[in-house]
């Protein structure tokens, strides 16, 4: 069990700013200032023998931990584990928590201007849409007939039908009622 509540949250002590392979270099950020001795003292006793590299600013409060080359390392992932041992020997104390503001609000829309024309548009669509659903099932009819008869083109027609009916349902797209989230 951990001696503090805050122990647990030693991890955002440590906010990751730029990583690449072989490299993590991490911002340090406490409530409480460092004590940078021992902070120093525990990553020298734990890092090198992991094969990782290490260097420490003071002045930016950040760390570099990087890997060797030749793969000889330990997995970069480790580094971080000893990097927040190391700060809570250090004393650190994790930041407050940041509070995310959300504005609510009405939604405005912007087919406000166009609301008028959205009815009639809705009316000329769904025209058009059973005229091509009644175009469609016309050229099935006609494809299943030349189907069965000797010479005549049926496939054709049943593809033109298949698109019809998709272009039908494709017009009346915009206008259906979206699923509630």
């Amino acid at each position: 069990m951990p001696s503090h509540p805050a122990a647990l949250q030693l991890d955002r002590c440590a906010q990751l700013v730029h990583a690449t392979p072989l490299r993590k270099r991490y911002r340090l950020s406490s409530i409480r200032s460092l004590d940078w001795h021992q902070l120093e003292r525990h990553l020298a006793e734990n890092l090198p023998g992991r094969g990782f590299t290490w260097r420490l600013n003071r002045a930016a409060s950040s760390i570099v931990i990087g890997a060797r080359t030749d793969g000889s390392s330990a997995p970069l992932g480790q580094g971080l584990a000893i990097l927040i041992a190391a700060l809570a020997r250090a004393g650190a104390r994790p930041p407050a928590a940041a509070v995310v503001r959300i504005a609510v609000g009405p939604v405005q829309r912007s087919r406000a201007r166009w609301r008028w024309l959205w009815g009639p548009v809705n009316v000329a669509s769904l025209l058009l849409s059973l005229s091509f659903l009644v175009l469609a099932a016309s050229m099935t009819l006609l494809g299943m007939v030349g189907l069965m008869l000797p010479l005549a083109p049926g496939a054709p027609f049943l593809l033109l039908a298949s698109l019809a009916m998709e272009l039908a349902f494709l017009l009346r797209l915009p206008f259906q009622a979206q699923p509630a989230a």
